[in-house]
Order: C-alpha cells, then sequence, then structure tokens
C-alpha cells in the first residue's frame, strides 16, 4: 500500500469537518506543526493547489517532517486536529 499524498489525506480529513472550518485554515493547521509561521490563510490559490495535488508541500516542510519527533505530530493532533473533525458525520467508505 503506498502511502496517501498530502492532497488525499486532507481531502479525508476535510470531509468530517464542520463546514464553518474553512479548507485554508484546516490546511494550514495540518502544516502548523511542522512550520509555526506557515500560514497559507492569506492564499486562496496554494491552498488550492494543494487541495488539487498540482502543487507540493514546500520543501522546508517535508525537511522537518522528516527529523521531527512522532510524538510531537501526535499530540498535535489529538490536540489540534482530532477536536476539529465532527465524529457524527456519514463515515467514510472506501
Amino acid at each position: 500500500m503506498k502511502p496517501l499524498c498530502f492532497a488525499s489525506h486532507t481531502r479525508i480529513l476535510l470531509y468530517k469537518t464542520p463546514k464553518n472550518l474553512t479548507n485554508k485554515l484546516f490546511c494550514s493547521l495540518l502544516l502548523e506543526v511542522f512550520d509555526e509561521y506557515y500560514d497559507l490563510r492569506g492564499s486562496d490559490d496554494t491552498t488550492s493547489k494543494l487541495l488539487n495535488g498540482r502543487q507540493n508541500i514546500p520543501s522546508h516542510i517535508k525537511e522537518c517532517a522528516n527529523d521531527i519527533d512522532q510524538n510531537i505530530v501526535e499530540q498535535y493532533f489529538e490536540k489540534e486536529i482530532i477536536p476539529r473533525i465532527n465524529i457524527n458525520k456519514k463515515h467514510i467508505s472506501f
């Protein structure tokens, strides 16, 4: 099984988020664990390209992802991402 690209992974998570959580904010939240100053909220174009797979995440984010402690990512995900996911939305089937 191959790993999911950022766009696929994010689209799956976005399916379970409430309507008031914008794509820009959610993408920024996903990437802030690797660079707290990387903010997509001002860029519709970049967010759209990332979600459509037309643009890769920046190389410095990839480098940070390779070097970061997995526990930090897990803690961040539990604190910042999971609470924003609506568990009551319809189950995603593949």
